[in-house]
């Protein structure tokens, strides 16, 4: 999502009129995904093979700092999506085998991180900016 922010920031840094739509239609239209594959320059394409242990995918999904990453077999062929979503589901499934689940999120020192906001005033494109200067995913 992030390099198709940064791909309409790249081509329509004026304003844009609603007779402009079809332009912008028509330039999007000609437009592969591998143009503006990693565009932003934030998260190159990587897969892991689907033989990995779990605890090798939910650490690369860390380190590269993404929500889901491609599991390809030995011929590098595309077969799964591993994402946070499902780590989170499978966590569900196992919650009672934790021994910090009574624990409260603040005791824990989870989700703490700055939110970073924009006003519900702001034009789209000042939150995409705000999105590509900040290299974040998106705004509350």
């Amino acid at each position: 999502m992030i390099d198709i922010v940064h791909y309409f920031l790249e081509n329509f840094n004026g304003s844009v009129k609603a007779t402009d739509i079809q332009t912008i239609q028509e330039k999007f239209k000609s437009v592969t995904c591998e143009q503006i594959s990693d565009l932003s320059g934030r998260k190159p394409f990587r897969s892991i093979h689907n033989s990995a242990p779990l605890q090798v995918a939910i650490n690369l999904i860390c380190q590269w700092k993404v929500h889901r990453v491609p599991l390809v077999d030995i011929k590098g062929t595309l077969e799964h999506v591993f994402s946070q979503a499902f780590i989170v589901k499978y966590i569900a499934k196992c919650v009672h085998l934790f021994p910090f689940v009574n624990k409260t999120i603040g005791e824990l020192s989870l989700g703490y991180k700055k939110v970073i906001t924009i006003s519900n005033e702001a034009f789209v494109k000042d939150a995409f900016i705000l999105m590509r200067d900040l290299h974040i995913s998106g705004v509350g």
